[in-house]
This record gives C-alpha cells, structure tokens and sequence, in this order.
C-alpha cells in the first residue's frame, strides 16, 4: 500500500529510497521501512516496522520483506496502465480516482483512530504499572534489579508509543485539513457556477 503526503528520512546508507515513507503493511497498516542488505550487494527491501515492536509479531505476523526494485518495477507498469486509461476516457478516470482517494481516506481515519485509542490507553496503563512497580521496589516487594529491568521496558515502551501517538495525530489533522480545504473549494466552485448560470 502507498500513500502520499509524508516525510522521507535516509535510512543507514545515508540514502533515500524512492518510496520511503510512502509504503504501508497492506494487513497492519503500518509504515514499512527500507533496509539494504549488504553481502557484497546493497539490496533495497521493505519490511514492517510493527512486526519488530515487542512483542515481537504480536501488532503484525510477519516482516512483509519485499524487494524495493520489484515494487519500483510493478509501479512502472502499474502508471503505465493507468495513462492508458486516463487518455481512453479522462473524465472517468478523474471520477474514479476521486472516489478511490475518499474511499481510501475513511478507511485510514477510521484505522488512525482505532490505532490511536489503543496506544493512549497502553500509554496510560503503563504509567500506571511503572507507578505500582515504583511503589513495589520502596516497600522492598520487589528487587532492585527487577526493578530496573521492568521499568527500562515499560518506560522504553510508553516512549516509542507516545512518538507513534504524535505521528498519528498529525496525520488525523493533516487529513482533516484537507478535509475543509475540499469544502471550502467545493462551495467556491458551486458558488462560482450559480453566478455564471
């Protein structure tokens, strides 16, 4: 799955690919990110970045590892229909694309904010298990090493997904920019053709 609208970051080879940031885990929904394997070769792949999160496989089965150049190449041939298409019959075409986009839109939102309510309720829950754990190691319930080691996961945890959280609200408000940004030009046009009428 692609989309649009997003940041590009090097990855280790101080590059960026093509489509970093625009690939997502067509079963998770989350972001995939370029690797390049070097065995005497630098190979572009794309793998889930959620699979890896710990639990590891739990947000999603599997890596989803995909040769970057074997998506580059179905892209190709993927515009290439579609011009094709677009010259057959543009104004069909243009209605097509309009509703795939609201389609595919409605059913991001509707994931971002599913995905978001988890990941503030386990934020919240795990400020609660590092109060409780805290409380546990000054009354001498639990050792100071297991102590250490649930609070370093737990507070590792809380951090990555309150940078999740923050990301997903950008999106939502990016989307819901557009959102008025599409009304406003909606009624402009409506406005506009009353007027000429």
């Amino acid at each position: 799955m692609i989309r649009s609208n997003v940041r590009r970051y090097p990855d280790g080879w101080r590059e960026a690919h093509p489509l970093t940031g625009l690939m997502y885990c067509a079963d998770c929904g989350a972001k995939m990110y370029v690797h390049r394997v070097n065995n005497g070769k630098r190979v572009p792949q794309y793998t889930c970045s959620a699979y890896s999160k710990i639990p590891v496989g739990t947000l999603c089965p599997t890596q989803h590892r995909i040769n970057a150049d074997v998506v580059m190449e179905l892209i190709k041939e993927l515009l290439k229909a579609i011009a094709e298409y677009s010259q057959l019959n543009r104004e069909e075409f243009i209605e097509t694309v309009r509703k795939a986009q609201t389609s595919q839109q409605s059913s991001e939102i509707t994931r971002l904010k599913s995905r978001l309510s988890e990941a503030q309720k386990r934020v919240q829950d795990l400020e609660k298990l590092l109060c409780w754990i805290y409380e546990d190691n000054i009354l001498g319930k639990l050792p100071d090493e297991r102590y250490a080691v649930l609070d370093g996961q737990y507070s590792k945890e809380q951090k990555e997904l309150s940078a999740e959280i923050a990301e997903m609200e950008a999106e939502l408000s990016g989307y819901e920019e557009e959102k008025q940004w599409l009304k406003k030009q909606n009624f402009k046009n409506t406005a506009e053709d009353a007027y000429t009428g």
